[in-house]
């Protein structure tokens, strides 16, 4: 029998975090369930993302941009970055548009005094 154990390490760095895929929500909501998934947040990544917050989902890293949502409609999301209205986020339905909020707002909840410094 023969057993060969590969291990990697990575130092996380800026350049690794922006490529990481932004989390969807079946991912945040994984990561809800099991605390310890949400690693903590980053700051200063790019001029379109000032603070994210690195969750580990099912199969991957993710990240999930700290951003301040106002409600837009029924359906919608808006979200203002350099004073510019330029963020839009639609849901098929309310409940949708809530519940998302509702897992966004408990990782940033419980991110907030996590810092990781890059």
């Amino acid at each position: 029998m023969e057993i060969e154990i590969v291990t990697t390490k990575k130092k996380l760095s800026k350049s690794l975090v922006l490529q990481m895929k932004s989390a969807n929500l079946e991912q945040m909501k994984y990561a809800v369930q099991f605390p310890h998934r949400m690693l903590g947040y980053v700051t200063n990544l790019s001029k379109d993302i000032n603070q994210a917050i690195i969750i580990k989902g099912i199969t991957d890293y993710y990240i999930v941009p700290v951003i301040d949502w106002t409600l837009s409609g029924d359906t919608g999301l808006n979200a203002r970055l350099g004073g510019y209205w330029n963020r839009n986020k639609q849901f098929p339905s309310e409940e949708k548009r809530t519940e998302w909020l509702d897992v966004y707002n408990s990782i940033v909840k419980f991110t907030k005094y996590s810092h990781i410094y890059l």
